[in-house]
């Protein structure tokens, strides 16, 4: 694997999952290859067949620390973090975390997690794959964004 090589986790709106790494893949190109895990023949992929695409973490360790993450900030700041986004897939999956440039308009958008336990640094969400998306004010105040917001008891005790 080349130093450009990244790790990812495609997630195919039919439910397939790949999983192998790619150097090609940005959002404004229709395709992008990757090349399984283990090696092997790549696969070329049609960006509009996609769900998500998942960067994972490069240490493959979430990121913890002894502070609440992004996650358990009530007022975010909007410079670093983002707004909040909650998005509800088609197939009913909800994720929730910040992003730094939604607009609908676009094929995707990149979505980072709010949960300090994630695996993932960051996620790349296809609009089409996305029955709702909900931005700032009305995320923060959603259900699944609230429930997130609220620390755990460890949290509490560090």
């Amino acid at each position: 694997m080349s130093t450009r090589d990244r790790f990812i986790v495609a997630r195919m709106a039919s439910g397939l999952v790949l999983r192998g790494t790619t150097v090609d893949f940005t959002p404004e190109r229709p395709t992008l290859w990757i090349t399984p895990d283990g090696g092997g023949r790549g696969v070329e992929v049609k960006v509009a067949n996609l769900k998500a695409l998942f960067f994972p973490r490069a240490d493959a360790a979430p990121a913890r620390s002894s502070a609440p993450g992004p996650g358990y900030t009530q007022n975010p700041d909007p410079v670093r973090d983002g707004k909040r986004i909650v998005v509800r897939f088609q197939d009913g999956e909800t994720m929730t975390g910040f992003t730094l440039s939604y607009r609908p308009e676009k094929v995707g958008f990149f979505l980072f997690p709010d949960d300090p336990d994630s695996q993932h640094e960051k996620i790349f969400v296809l609009q089409a794959a996305t029955s709702e998306v909900l931005v700032g004010q009305a995320a923060q105040e959603h259900p699944v964004a609230t429930r997130t917001a609220t620390p755990t008891s460890q949290d509490k005790a560090a």
